[in-house]
């Protein structure tokens, strides 16, 4: 089975490497200087828990080169941000028309403008649950099967639970790698973004600084308020809402002061956010998300206070 890993930056570049690992015959598209990054030094992971590195050598290409010597892959894993999503289309058109591509990452439009840029028999969702940072071509990274406790959340746009996908779990796993199926991934992905959006608000807010955003209840508070906003105001629209919002707000407060404080913090959430392409992904979450409020109609004063003057 041959895999080509689309977005050649933190999270595909550690998801290419777990498989390569694994034995799967994976390829990666990149470009410039990250291109050039792999090609002569291979993908450099250090390992956030036990501070090990890993060089794993995995092929790359560019577009061109794919043009050049066009070949076929069985499955296409689209690891962007919404927000480059539309000048990914072109390429990912011509790329092994018949593959599936599995866009692992941030988004809560809808699958709509996936299926008009590739077909709709092409397209499954999912979210990419690596992350980390990368510093001089040296990827900072946190597995992608965090704590073997954390899996591959992936789904068809009707949630049904096809061939391919059992197909795709095979190869997973044999990088390790576990998979969980989704009924409506879709619903999975708007939820995480609510809650993602008010502690970025907040982390914004403290100019990227972990430690004092952990110090400040008062804007933990808000973020967590905002966060029990946007659940319900998804809940109006009818789309289930994430457990979180039965937990009670101090306790919340509680755990998101400790997880600002935790080394994690600086790898899976600030590192992303506080750089240019987070900040515009954010910017485009954020300009999506609040469509969905006002479809909603539901008030989000907190949400709202949180994110005026930041980014909304």
């Amino acid at each position: 089975m041959r895999i080509l890993i689309f977005g050649a930056g933190v999270c595909g570049s550690v998801l290419g490497a777990f498989l390569a690992k694994g034995g799967v015959d994976v390829t990666m598209l990149a470009r410039g200087q990250r291109y050039e990054e792999i090609k002569q030094n291979g993908i450099i992971l250090v390992d956030y828990q036990t501070s090990e590195q890993t060089i794993v050598q995995v092929p790359v290409i560019t577009e061109e080169e794919y043009d050049q010597n066009p070949v076929n892959f069985d499955f296409i894993l689209a690891i962007l941000g919404h927000h480059q999503v539309e000048e990914a289309f072109p390429i990912l058109a011509k790329i092994s028309p018949p593959a599936p591509i599995f866009f692992l990452g941030n988004n809560c439009s809808g699958p709509e403008d996936y299926i008009q840029g590739v077909g709709r028999e092409r397209v499954l969702l999912g979210m990419a649950n690596a992350g980390g940072v990368r510093e001089n071509g040296i990827i900072t990274y946190i597995s992608p099967n965090f704590g073997k406790k954390i899996p591959l959340h992936l789904g068809e746009i009707d949630g049904k639970i096809t061939p391919r996908l059992r197909s795709f779990q095979v190869m997973l796993k044999t990088a390790g790698i576990r998979v969980k199926f989704l009924p409506n991934v879709d619903n999975f992905l708007k939820n995480h973004v609510a809650g993602l959006l008010p502690i970025i608000e907040a982390l914004y807010h403290e100019n990227g600084d972990l430690t004092n955003l952990g110090k400040n209840k008062s804007i933990i508070k808000l973020a967590v308020q905002a966060t029990k906003e946007n659940f319900h105001a998804l809940g109006a629209l009818g789309i289930p809402g994430d457990s979180t919002k039965w937990i009670p707000s101090f306790f919340l407060v509680m755990l998101y002061s400790k997880f600002c404080r935790m080394h994690i913090a600086e790898i899976g959430l600030r590192g992303h956010a506080m750089s240019a392409n987070g900040k515009e992904e954010m910017a485009n979450l954020m300009k999506e998300f609040r469509k969905l409020i006002i479809q909603s109609q539901v008030p989000t004063p907190s949400f709202d206070k949180l994110s005026e003057g930041i980014g909304g």
